[in-house]
């Protein structure tokens, strides 16, 4: 480029300076015409010389005009060029036969990062870092010696910052012999491309260690012909050279025709056809190994594009076992079919990429299918229970996309109104890819088993109500017993002790006072036990005044209640109040026991066909996780076993220093 620039401002200097010559020429001869001797000459000739002067006059100054134009045109094109000189992008130079920079433009001293100063002058030798100057000398050498440009490419070190890497075109200019030579260079900066070049080289040293050391057994192809191979490869073949593979044909280990009937070589054009459109192509195909073994071979391929031939990388991986298996899945079905006929299993076979439906006579019968062409998979779909469709759909999908074996029960509403219960079992089959195919499932009718566990579980849980109930009525006597001998006995004489003592001549008032409040508290406690253990209110008014009297009982010095009750007028059984009531007793109990609470909150709600029973405190509260601590030290464990019995639930919501909610739910 720096060269071309040279020559076309020296035609365009030419040119003036031939503009030029001409223009002195004229003047000559104008200047010849006017000093001519008239004496001799005619009217007529000193006429036509006068012409001729003035014509030559006017031509004159057009050439004068000419030259302005020119003389104008050339400082612009030269302006141009220290423009283009001074501001390309790339770096110029121009040197002295000793290397010494002589002119430079911008882009040198942003390269080196430095101003022009502290270049000028200096040899450019010193801005090559060391391992590179042997080579520029090299080159250097060579610029000086042809006249054809020159190549190279080096590391700059700049006065500042890290190393660039350059490409320097170098020429040497042609001048007259009384000027010393110089040679120019041009600068490019190539450090990405330096880096790029170096990141690939190291990538595919990367790529070839992981090409060698893959467990995968992997091949190129090109022109069907073995390219290369790793070491897993050559044992798959059973082979310990490269060159058993390497340079032969992959037509070599593989047998004319496939098992199906299909040649191999329009196998392999088809997989590679396909892979170059989707990107890979994943196949089986059957070999051999160098020791005349027949395996069979899973192979990907993926096609490599190159400006020449392209290559076919391939991974194989050795399937013989999963195709034995298969093979003896096959030759099995038969027997499994009878097996199946003489359990009274239903079998049905589902293909997904057609929805296609296959039924054997058992499963017909249980689906109640009507007869059709071309059954489909909505025949089963419309004989499954609306309420397990939903689910059962779900279950489907899990399976198919993560699962090989199935199980699971669930119910059918047939088209004469019955509901069964049948267990689906089965397993899925799955191609090459490792996609879904279709679904091999078994139908057996459950119904009289999950009848009869129904009606197992039933009876459990009625003989549970019916020990509940002796358990509670017996409880509930017993306290009724204990209660009467307190209120009978030992509070009647509780209280004629005090009648006989007010009737006494005691001497001293202080004594008779402090026994009369003994006997004051032990009434009192002997009528709040009698009224724990059988509170005659709650048979008398019910469940919603029994826990209200309960509460109004507990002094607020010990804990301050807060209570809530909704829907307790509805009926419920008697055994099912006293426990309610009961419940909420030992829940208040253990928080003033254990708690330290200021303040409790109860709600009781009897709605929807359920009671749901919530006391809070604003106790200490304790780790809810650990199980021992619950039963062992709070006095939990009879709450918790009573619910278990009314067949309820109860949950509990507690942290220390953040008090406790316990929950407890019970279905009528």
């Amino acid at each position: 480029m720096a060269e071309s620039d040279d020559t076309a401002l020296q035609n365009h200097n030419q040119n003036a300076e031939d503009s030029l010559k001409q223009l002195r020429q004229r003047a000559e001869r104008r200047r010849e015409l006017a000093t001519q001797s008239t004496s001799n000459r005619t009217s007529e000739e000193i006429s036509q010389v006068l012409q001729e002067l003035q014509t030559h006059q006017i031509e004159l100054e057009m050439q004068y005009e000419e030259l302005l134009q020119v003389q104008s045109e050339a400082q612009t094109a030269r302006i141009q060029y220290e423009d283009l000189y001074e501001f390309a992008p790339i770096g110029y130079l121009l040197l002295t036969s000793a290397g010494v920079i002589q002119q430079l433009n911008l882009a040198v001293t942003q390269l080196l990062r430095t101003v022009r100063q502290r270049l000028q002058k200096r040899r450019f030798l010193l801005f090559i870092t060391p391992n590179y100057r042997d080579k520029f000398l090299t080159f250097w050498g060579e610029v000086q010696r042809s006249e054809h440009r020159q190549v190279c490419e080096l590391e700059l070190q700049p006065e500042v910052g890290e190393p660039i890497f350059v490409r320097l075109e170098g020429i040497s200019l042609t001048l007259p012999l009384s000027q010393a030579p110089l040679c120019r260079l041009a600068i490019i900066d190539i450090t990405q491309q330096h880096k790029t070049t170096q990141a690939l080289i190291a990538s595919e040293a990367r790529f070839r260690m992981l090409f060698e050391q893959s467990s995968d057994a992997v091949v190129l192809l090109q022109n069907d012909r073995y390219i290369d191979c790793n070491a897993a490869a050559l044992r798959l073949l059973g082979t310990r050279h490269k060159s058993d593979l390497v340079g032969h044909s992959f037509l070599d280990n593989t047998p004319e025709r496939q098992p199906n009937g299909q040649r191999t070589h329009e196998l392999f054009r088809e997989a590679v056809e396909q892979a170059v459109v989707a990107g890979s192509k994943r196949y089986e195909v059957s070999m051999y190994r160098f020791t005349g073994e027949k395996i069979w071979m899973e192979a990907v391929l993926t096609p490599i594009r190159l400006d020449t031939q392209p290559l076919i990388h391939i991974v194989w991986r050795d399937i013989s076992e999963h195709k034995r298996d298969v093979e003896r899945l096959r030759q099995s079905e038969a027997q499994l079919s009878a097996a199946l006929r003489a359990g009274g299993l239903g079998v049905w076979r589902w293909t997904l990429a057609t929805d296609a439906l296959e039924l054997d006579e058992r499963a017909q019968l249980l689906f109640q299918t009507p007869p059709t062409k071309h059954p489909t998979f909505d025949l089963i779909r419309a004989v499954v229970h609306p309420d397990d469709l939903a689910w059962v759909g779900e279950k489907l999908a899990d399976i198919l996309a993560h699962h090989q074996e199935f199980g699971f029960q669930h119910r059918l509403l047939l088209p004469d109104g019955t509901v069964r219960y049948v267990d689906a079992s089965g397993q899925v089959e799955r191609d090459a890819q490792r996609q879904a195919v279709r679904i091999i499932g078994l139908v057996h009718d459950v119904t009289e088993r999950v009848r009869l566990a129904e009606e197992t579980t039933r009876l459990r849980l009625q003989q549970q109500q019916e020990v509940l109930s002796a358990i509670l009525n017996t409880q509930e006597e017993e306290r009724r017993r204990i209660a009467e001998a307190l209120h009978n006995g030992v509070g009647q004489l509780l209280y004629a002790t005090k009648l006989n003592l007010e009737n006494l001549t005691v001497k001293s008032s202080e004594q008779r006072s402090v026994v009369m409040e003994l006997l004051d508290e032990a009434i009192r406690a002997t009528r709040t036990i009698s009224f724990e253990l059988t509170p005659r209110i709650l048979e008398d008014f019910g469940l919603e005044v029994g826990l209200q009297e309960f509460c109004k009982r507990i002094p607020k010095r010990n804990l301050h209640v807060h209570m809530q009750l909704h829907g307790l007028a509805q009926p419920r059984p008697r055994l099912l109040d006293v426990a309610i009531y009961r419940i909420v007793q030992e829940l208040l109990n253990n928080v003033i026991k254990h708690a330290q609470a200021q303040e409790a909150f109860v709600h009781v709600v009897h709605e929807n066909g359920q009671v749901v029973i919530s006391v809070e405190d604003d106790g200490v509260g304790f780790d809810s996780n650990a199980s021992s601590a619950v039963s062992k030290g709070i006095g939990l464990a009879g709450i918790r076993q009573r619910v278990d019995l009314l067949g309820g639930t109860l949950a509990i919501d507690s942290r220390p220093g953040r008090g406790t909610i316990v929950t407890i739910e019970l279905a009528l």
